[in-house]
């Protein structure tokens, strides 16, 4: 893999959110370390781990580190609008993954996805009175057994080329930044434009949620940020879950 720190310590140079960064070799999850964190040790801090061992689809083990970025992000979200903080995280990723890949697309809530693939997401967790915003991309799998189970793809497949795990971090943390910021000050254009930039609308997709999974084309973003599904002729209206796959 190509490694270029110095990306990132540019970023600390600049006037952001972030004040720290904390790197481990293994981790039970990034969000849960920031978490567990005292209140007063969190604001601004940000978390990367070569692989974590517990739940969620960008778990990995030891012997695949690096192939994946894991990141936690602490902020202290002002809005009590949870569709303005969908937007503003969605928006982020997909700018990031974007500066790497054109191709990427995003897909409600805040999934990545390349030529129809899942490549990255995000996971947000209350913290305290702060939002821990974890981010899960699949920089390169290229050669990784899958035991024939179904796992997406990702970046350095889709681009046929390495991909700078330090840079992609680097433009990460500066598209959270700016991202953050516009929420507070123009929420109303931040959604507008996650609405406008979701690629699920009008396509077929199979969403899970915790009812379990529904499968229908995607009419629209709701004014609260929920996905309405057209289901054999009927709207359903999608609250929580994340479209798991795109249906040919």
């Amino acid at each position: 893999m190509v490694t270029s720190f110095s990306a990132v310590d540019i970023v600390f140079r600049r006037d952001t959110l972030w004040r720290a960064i904390s790197f481990h070799n293994a981790l039970v999850s990034t969000n849960d370390y920031l978490v567990q964190l005292p209140a007063s040790e969190q604001e601004g801090l940000v978390v990367v781990a070569d692989a974590t061992e517990g739940h969620g689809r960008w778990t990995r083990p030891a012997d695949q580190a690096g192939r994946t970025l894991l990141a936690s992000f602490l902020v202290r979200f002002s809005t009590q609008r949870p569709e303005v903080a969908t937007a503003a995280f969605g928006v982020a990723l997909l700018n990031a993954c974007q500066h790497v890949l054109p191709a990427c697309e995003l897909h409600w809530p805040h999934g990545i996805f390349v030529g129809g693939e899942r490549v990255g997401g995000v996971r947000i967790d209350l913290a305290h009175d702060m939002l821990a915003v974890g981010v899960g991309i699949d920089l390169d799998m290229r050669g990784v057994s899958t035991d024939g189970a179904r796992r997406g793809s990702s970046l350095a497949e889709a681009l046929g080329a390495d991909v700078d795990r330090w840079t992609l971090l680097s433009d990460l943390m500066l598209e959270m930044d700016a991202q953050v910021r516009r929420a507070r000050e123009a929420p109303e254009a931040l959604f507008a434009e996650y609405r406008e930039r979701c690629a699920s609308i009008g396509r077929m997709v199979t969403v899970r949620s915790r009812p379990g999974e529904a499968t229908g084309r995607a009419t629209r973003i709701d004014a609260e940020g929920h996905l309405v599904l057209d289901v054999e002729g009927r709207a359903r209206v999608i609250v929580g879950g994340e479209v798991e796959s795109l249906v040919s």
